[in-house]
């Protein structure tokens, strides 16, 4: 999966879910503020964890053309503190 545009998304916290429908970049922007970071600090972190280098720039610009990879943002999350669930929409 590399393009997470005008996907529904459940995120899950403390207990409760909200299903969404938002594009990833801006779903991501929303929650770093929430957790009162910056993306530089996410990138630093996501460069710790994976033993590989993300900058700023690199995970900016995957973001705003929807390149980003599934398990990048399944990492961004974890750091985040926050959960990624999936829905099944028809049932």
């Amino acid at each position: 999966l590399y393009s997470y545009y005008n996907s529904i998304f459940c995120f899950a916290q403390e207990g409760y879910c909200i299903i969404i429908q938002m594009n990833i970049k801006e779903e991501i922007k929303v929650i770093i503020a929430r957790r009162g970071t910056t993306l530089k600090k996410v990138c630093e972190e996501l460069s710790n964890r994976t033993g590989k280098y993300y900058s700023y720039n690199n995970i900016s610009n995957k973001l705003k053309r929807g390149t980003i990879k599934f398990n990048e943002v399944q990492e961004i999350f974890s750091i985040l503190k926050y959960e990624l669930n999936y829905k099944d929409l028809n049932t």
